[in-house]
């Protein structure tokens, strides 16, 4: 997609590929405002030699088994809503050459919204993932497994947002995260 797509939906389906990058070297940056439907898709963001950074704006979809990710460091931000829907579960992808990340080294960032539904993964065998924005319920009982190796998944700039009505339960392998209360704090 060079440097914006229209202002139509984009649907991604089974084996489909939307690949995000600039076309133009010496802007090494694209924004992509789309709505975006992952039905079983790929969104990946291109390698570019010189470092690229795909941001994409719109709110961003994932229906069943999807696959997101980046090539190289924060090449992927979703700066919008991320939304997955129940039983969605993400697989994140990485280096091209299959490599294990680097802690710190974010492939990938959230820095706008994670809505999660119910029974929902982050699979980041491969990836790595910087959660920098809110984590949010979208369901009576949402929760969200982050699968993989635990450094590969950054949430100390992430704050947590429950909707009224709701829960929402966070588990790294299968485990319940630990959480820690700063300021001041009202559980209910």
């Amino acid at each position: 997609v060079p440097g914006g797509a229209g202002t139509g939906d984009i649907a991604v389906k089974s084996g489909a590929k939307l690949v995000v990058g600039p076309t133009d070297w010496e802007d090494p940056s694209v924004v992509l405002d789309n709505r975006i439907d992952l039905f079983a898709g790929t969104l990946i963001s291109k390698y570019c030699s010189g470092g690229c950074r795909s941001i994409v704006q719109g709110d961003v979809t994932v229906h069943g088994e999807s696959f997101v990710g980046a090539q190289q460091e924060e090449g992927l931000t979703f700066a919008g809503r991320l939304v997955l829907a129940d039983d969605a579960h993400l697989f994140g992808i990485g280096d091209r050459r299959n490599w294990i990340p680097v802690a710190d080294q974010w492939l990938t960032v959230v820095s706008g919204q994670l809505l999660v539904g119910a029974n929902t993964s982050w699979d980041v065998q491969i990836s790595s993932v910087d959660i920098r924005g809110t984590i949010e319920s979208n369901a009576e009982r949402a929760s969200i497994d982050f699968v993989g190796i635990p450094r590969l998944v950054g949430l100390d700039e992430a704050s947590i947002h429950v909707r009224g009505g709701q829960s929402l339960t966070l588990l790294r392998n299968g485990q319940s995260l630990p959480l820690a209360l700063a300021g001041e704090t009202t559980l209910v």
